[in-house]
């Protein structure tokens, strides 16, 4: 039901204190609802049609919006020679790891290895002669245990015992301290912390290292997936 003002409501309406949008004599409001509110003074106003309008096209607030990957928000490598960034799969935003170049200087005079991981060395220079870079474990370690032979002594190929490097997870082991880790279990040396696991992998239940997951694989921690989040069992993107 539409409502006309007249001359003598507009002007009773502004002697209360009360103004008409439009400041016309004869004003007709169209679509305004029938309902009305009662002020502190016991004067009635309609409510604005623009004013529904303008709720109606409101936008979306922040908490409405696509969450934005953002790399000083993804899970940080442990590894000095790693750093987070985001990347595109399929239109949709996730975390990732990139790794700095062969050579990089890194923390304690070591250097990254181009995978993502500070290391002793990459190659024989890196090391006080005799000593050499073993290949696999990237030690420095003496010749004999360099040859790519389990010599005796040695637990592992070229790693354990009493002159050789402690071995990696995975090699064999009579003891924890023939282990980088500290920890042999049933012969193998195992992991029992997240940082013991070279850049990209994980400390899994068995203690070894396994790759991290990528979305949307099946999960139990956060630790196991690339972005860091495990959300109702499925490794997230970001």
């Amino acid at each position: 039901m539409a409502w006309r003002w007249n001359i003598g409501a507009v002007a009773a309406l502004a002697a209360a204190g009360c103004s008409l949008v439009g400041g016309l004599a004869d004003y007709t409001i169209e679509d305004a609802p029938a309902t009305k509110t009662t002020g502190a003074g016991g004067q009635s106003s309609a409510s604005s049609s623009h004013a529904s309008s303008s709720s109606a096209n409101s936008t979306t607030g922040a908490g409405g919006m696509a969450q934005m990957c953002q790399p000083s928000k993804c899970p940080q490598p442990a590894s000095s020679c790693a750093y987070a960034v985001c990347i595109d799969q399929k239109g949709e935003q996730s975390c990732d790891t990139a790794v700095k170049a062969l050579g990089t200087d890194c923390e304690s005079g070591h250097h990254c290895d181009g995978q993502g991981n500070c290391v002793e060395c990459n190659k024989d220079a890196d090391c006080t002669p005799p000593n050499e870079c073993n290949a696999d474990s990237h030690l420095c370690v003496s010749p004999s245990c360099s040859n790519n032979t389990k010599d005796p002594g040695e637990t592992d190929t070229d790693c354990g015992g009493p002159k050789c490097k402690p071995c990696a997870i995975g090699q064999t082991c009579a003891t924890g301290t023939d282990c980088l880790t500290g920890k042999c279990t049933g012969d193998k040396c195992v992991c029992f912390d997240q940082a013991q696991c070279l850049n990209g992998k994980y400390c899994a239940s068995n203690g070894q290292c396994l790759d991290k997951k990528s979305a949307p694989t099946p999960c139990s921690q956060g630790y196991e997936c690339k972005s860091g989040n495990c959300v109702w069992g499925l490794c997230s993107p970001i």
